[in-house]
């Protein structure tokens, strides 16, 4: 039996075009904080680092919309004889 753990972290924004938008992150620091998640979704937006496509090439992230923070666990089982 072997046992994983993944965590997620999702960044949700809305552009200045009223869509939603979201950033994911594959393993985050274990002992992140809501304040350095605060501060990575706010220098996202300064930085204006995320483009979401060459279509909406007009668009840039504006608002935070939240954030969640995913935690999962896979148990493989061995089944063979």
């Amino acid at each position: 039996m072997m046992i994983r753990t993944t965590t997620t972290l999702s960044c949700q924004f809305k552009d200045n075009m009223g869509n939603n938008r979201s950033l994911t992150l594959d393993q985050p620091r274990e002992d992140i904080t809501l304040e350095e998640i605060q501060e990575f979704m706010e220098y996202v937006i300064e930085a204006d680092v995320y483009h979401p496509s060459v279509e909406d090439a007009e668009a840039y992230l504006a608002f935070i919309n939240g954030a969640t923070l995913t935690r999962k666990t896979v148990e493989t089982l061995d089944l063979s004889k």
